[in-house]
């Protein structure tokens, strides 16, 4: 696996331009002291149109990195669509799959599979996203969801540097959580499908995080899971305090 583990900031729809740049700012001032950080990437994802402001703010600032909430696969007349060449040149990551994507804006496992491999085309690392709703938790159908997401949003996609996220879709927004040993079963179970698609020595290479309620109150019991190489944060992010002491949780917890 990855030495490093990663901390991914998902903002959501939830800042302007102006208040995204700013919540950067805060997170990368002193008090925070993110530059003790040395186990640790940290990726922010702001919205398209703050991508740029908030890349202004982090320049130079090692362990940053920024991150697309979407991508689309094709280029040329599609209107109101972002490709993943024109986000290469402002970040160097990019969902494919959020669950908010598949449930809201029709996202399948097809067009998942295209966001990935463009993503892949233009340099840049996915985020692709998997999860089970309630209905197939509560049918005990979590691994055959997973693994068919999985097969398929991965086919025909070669080994490469990728974040595979596991999102428990039930418990996102409802402060509810599955325990860590059942957490670190379903990651287990994610990293032998990677082992299976790309073998062994490249399925290892593929950091897998978890997200779903993340908070500095529970950050680091998740990142010391065995199959965990870090953790995705929605609400919470949205707090440069709590991000930071998510961040600093998961750094000590290497």
């Amino acid at each position: 696996m990855k030495t490093n583990k990663i901390v991914i900031g998902n903002w959501k729809m939830n800042k302007s331009v102006r208040e995204s740049a700013a919540c950067a700012k805060e997170l990368l001032d002193a008090r925070y002291d993110l530059t003790s950080v040395k186990s640790t990437d940290i990726v922010l994802t702001p919205s398209f149109l703050a991508l740029n402001e908030v890349k202004k703010v982090c320049a130079g600032r090692n362990g940053i990195s920024l991150g697309a909430q979407d991508v689309y696969w094709g280029t040329g007349n599609y209107c109101d669509a972002v490709s993943a060449k024109m986000l290469s040149e402002v970040c160097s990551y990019a969902f494919a799959g959020h669950s908010e994507r598949r449930i809201h804006f029709n996202d399948t496992d097809e067009t998942v599979n295209r966001k990935v491999k463009a993503c892949i085309e233009a340099g840049i690392t996915p985020i692709f996203c998997i999860g089970e709703d309630e209905e197939a938790n509560n049918a005990g159908k979590t691994k055959e969801v997973i693994r068919r997401q999985i097969e398929s949003g991965l086919a025909g996609v070669r080994p490469c540097e990728m974040v595979v996220l596991y999102e428990p879709v039930w418990a996102l927004g409802t402060g509810r959580t599955p325990c860590t040993e059942d957490t670190e079963e379903i990651m287990r179970f994610v990293r032998e499908i990677l082992h299976e698609l790309f073998g062994a020595g490249a399925g290892r290479e593929i950091r897998a995080v978890y997200a779903g309620s993340v908070r500095p109150e529970n950050a680091a019991a998740y990142a010391r899971l065995p199959h965990v190489d870090g953790v995705a944060v929605g609400t919470a992010s949205l707090s440069a305090e709590k991000l930071a002491a998510i961040i600093h949780a998961v750094d000590r917890a290497v």
